[in-house]
């Protein structure tokens, strides 16, 4: 009996041994996990903060039809690393449209020997890179780029966003928008085919749009054997193109964007070429520094009251520097106010600068709501804005005008004029001069029955309102505006303010009694119709010589 108790005992502190252990282990093992977690957690935190303290660069590539736009693009984020695994087994198992007919074109075109580098090319380039940014189904069975991609990477000196455009003249449209908001440009140029129409149309928006850092890449080196008379002959057709611009800056870079030459990396195939790679040559441009000194401009975009004791004004800073204390002045009203607090997400501070999206109080309640302009005192012009402080204060401007609508301008119809969260009526009053894109010219407006539609003008614009505006070269943010229509809601125009005129007290409160009952008519009797159905309907009343 003392034996087997014995035995029993021993195998009871045995089993509590091994529970001791295995828990010990559990332990162990948790901490282990846990610091594990907290190192993982630690070098993301580290990598954020790399990132954050990064600036960005946005740019956009643009030129001809097939001058490999979207090819360079997907060549920079392939060599970058930028690619996710499934995004690159996906374009792995498309066809190679872009390569085949190259094939093609060198079996044409070419001796023998070119032929079989060709076949060689088409053997180490195994994805389609331009399947990375031509994601619609009908820019992928057409080989081309209708819409803009926007696409993002990182490098260990700078953060990007690329807005890739198409290069068809009906596409100008999608171009200026994804130009709209962009610090550079990259105008690709085929080296065989030089400088096209499209060149120099996107290199006039370009500069109407105010960029004025360019690089311009001579593309397909690889098809002219990297001939390097050929490529300064481009080089010097373009500069002399691109006198009648206001570039600050144009770098021209040979690149061959299936082959990977000069792209990320320099290549041996072009000795002769003294430059930085293109990613370099991005990672090198310098970015416009937001000046504290520049005039205030504050577009309230909401009115906040989270409850009774609290009333703020929400916005982004589109200029300048506005602290706590300053005395600043409602633009359309005039009534003025010192600053109270500056509230943001990370709680009050005593500045705030360009870009930071931040919530105002003000030191008495004013007659403030969405779409107002709040700007230092003596920001304050008259009807004009020759110096670069004053913000002009009217209700007819000239401006530069780019149609994005298929149906024509019509002279008198009113639309909707939206700048920054502003939305107020308003007309084309005159088309002044029209801009020969493809000749660089500048010439009288003539009506012709032709669609206006990616054409641009110079012309007159009345509002029934005066509004705060700034010329477009001097504040981007509040000199540009859109047009919309104000039955199909869709945007007609891209709006850039040159020069503010005297109000004119005619147009003020001005109406049209006919199209507001026609808005009202079409909403309540027919609000299933779309943009099309609209657009038929008017231009059935204008035939009949009615008032639109």
């Amino acid at each position: 009996m003392k034996t087997q108790s014995s035995q029993q005992s021993a195998d009871k502190a045995s089993k509590q041994e091994a529970n001791k252990r295995e828990t010990s282990e559990r332990k162990e093992n948790h901490r282990v996990e846990i610091s594990a977690e907290q190192a993982a957690e630690a070098e993301i935190e580290v990598y954020l903060r790399q990132h954050q303290a990064k600036d960005m660069l946005r740019f956009l590539t643009c030129g001809s039809v097939d001058d490999g736009k979207s090819t360079l693009i997907g060549r920079l984020l392939y060599d970058s690393q930028a690619i996710f695994e499934d995004q690159l087994a996906a374009i792995t198992r498309q066809p190679k449209r872009y390569i085949k007919q190259q094939v093609k074109q060198q079996a044409d075109e070419a001796n023998q020997a070119a032929l079989s580098a060709t076949q060689a090319v088409t053997q180490t380039a195994t994805i389609d890179l331009a399947s990375l940014v031509d994601g619609l189904q009908s820019e992928q069975a057409q080989g081309i780029t209708i819409d803009v991609a926007y696409r993002y990477f990182t490098t260990d000196k700078r953060k990007f966003i690329i807005a890739d455009c198409p290069g068809h003249e009906e596409y100008t449209r999608n171009m200026v928008t994804g130009a709209s908001h962009c610090d550079a440009a990259i105008v690709i140029i085929d080296a065989r085919k030089g400088i096209q129409t499209q060149t120099r149309r996107h290199s006039y928006l370009c500069d109407l749009l105010g960029i004025k850092q360019l690089i311009v890449a001579v593309n397909k080196m690889d098809l002219i054997d990297y001939d390097k008379t050929q490529y300064d002959k481009i080089c010097e057709d373009y500069q002399l193109a691109a006198r009648a611009f206001r570039f600050e800056s144009i770098v021209f870079i040979p690149v061959s964007a299936l082959l990977g030459d000069n792209v990320v990396a320099p290549t041996c195939h072009m000795p002769w070429y003294g430059g930085l790679p293109l990613l370099a040559t991005l990672e090198s441009i310098p970015l416009a520094k937001q000046s504290t000194k520049a005039p205030l401009r504050f577009p309230v975009q909401w009115v906040s009251r989270p409850h009774a004791d609290f009333r703020g004004y929400a916005g982004t800073v589109a200029s300048g520097r506005v602290g706590v204390g300053d005395v600043v002045q409602n633009v359309t009203s005039g009534q003025q106010a010192h600053i109270a607090s500056i509230v943001t997400y990370a709680g009050e501070q005593p500045y705030a600068y360009q870009g930071d999206a931040i919530t105002l109080t003000l030191s008495n309640e004013l007659d403030v709501t969405r779409g107002d302009m709040l700007v230092h005192a003596d920001d304050i012009g008259a009807d004009d804005i020759d110096t670069n402080d004053k913000v002009g204060i009217s209700n007819q401007f000239i401006v530069d005008l780019v149609w994005l609508a298929k149906q024509s301008i019509r002279l008198g119809q009113w639309y909707w004029l939206k700048i920054g969260s502003k939305l107020v009526t308003a007309k084309i009053t005159e088309l002044q001069t029209e801009v020969d894109v493809n000749q660089q010219q500048v010439k009288p407006f003539a009506a012709q029955a032709t669609s206006t539609l990616n054409r641009i003008f110079t012309a007159k614009i009345a509002l029934v309102e005066s509004i705060g505006v700034d010329a477009y070269d001097t504040i981007p943010a509040t000199g540009s505006a859109i047009l919309i229509d104000r039955q199909t809601h869709a945007t007609v125009a891209a709006v850039m303010v040159r020069e503010v005129l005297a109000t004119d007290e005619a147009e003020l409160n001005a109406t049209d009694s006919f199209e507001q009952a026609l808005a009202e008519l079409i909403t309540r009797y027919y609000p299933h119709w779309d943009e099309k159905a609209i657009a038929q309907f008017k231009s059935a009343l204008a035939q009949w010589d009615c008032r639109l």
